[in-house]
């Protein structure tokens, strides 16, 4: 009998214990948690924000690693050739305009010398503008608006009378190809059968010769023949 009663004490008493374990742990949790909430937003979600921060990092340093082509701003669409002339001087030369056919162009070896000591770049170039031949002073050739690759197509396109004016003679093939789809351009310059009174500049045109004329360049030949032309009125200069 006493046996029994000192083995419900013990089991008592074991339980009790266990009781106090379990309220122990319990307070415990319930007091961290509470804590935890507690706390300022900030602080409270630490280590979800840094992982969020390293999630974004780690995606910055993904594209990072993929090429992306630098885009510049074509800023001179829309722009008259006065207004190119301005933004491409830059305190250099400044090259003077006339009106033929009531339109702003620039003798062709002042606009170049322009464009050979301008401060931009290359790239931020037009490499196709407008093109004219001055009636009188020994027809001239004179440039007008800038162009875009496809605006000189379609400036040229047009009216067989329109003609372009490339930088260089690679820019003019390259142009006189494109019209031709793909067919070899003719390369000419009319001095041999030319009037000794003529400038006579050299051009591209597409294998058909189904637009005018694409000049490059500055060089020309003086006519060859005695013929004279016949000269319109002197533009008025601006």
């Amino acid at each position: 009998m006493k046996r029994t009663k000192l083995w419900k004490n013990w089991i008592r008493n074991i339980s009790a214990a266990l009781v106090f374990v379990i309220v122990f742990l319990s307070a415990g949790q319930t007091y961290a948690l509470n804590e935890t909430s507690s706390l300022p937003l900030a602080y409270s979600n630490e280590i979800l924000t840094q992982h969020n921060q390293a999630s974004i990092n780690k995606d910055i340093k993904d594209q990072s690693d993929i090429i992306v082509p630098n885009a510049h701003p074509i800023v001179w669409i829309g722009y008259s050739i006065s207004k190119f002339i301005t933004w491409v001087a830059a305190g250099t030369i400044i090259a003077h305009t006339v009106y033929i056919a009531g339109q702003q162009y620039a003798l062709v070896t002042d606009f170049a010398a322009q464009l050979g000591q301008t401060n931009k770049k290359k790239e931020d170039l037009p490499d196709y503008y407008k093109a004219k031949i001055r009636p009188g002073k020994h027809g001239q050739l004179h440039v007008g608006d800038p162009l875009t690759q496809e605006e000189a197509i379609s400036w040229l396109k047009q009216n067989k009378n329109n003609d372009v004016w490339a930088t260089d003679s690679m820019e003019a093939f390259y142009l006189a190809s494109q019209i031709g789809n793909g067919k070899w351009p003719v390369s000419e310059n009319h001095a041999e059968r030319g009037s000794v009174d003529l400038l006579y500049y050299w051009h591209y045109h597409d294998q058909d010769r189904t637009v005018g004329h694409i000049f490059y360049g500055t060089e020309f030949k003086v006519g060859q023949q005695s013929w004279t032309p016949f000269f319109l009125p002197e533009p008025v200069i601006n």
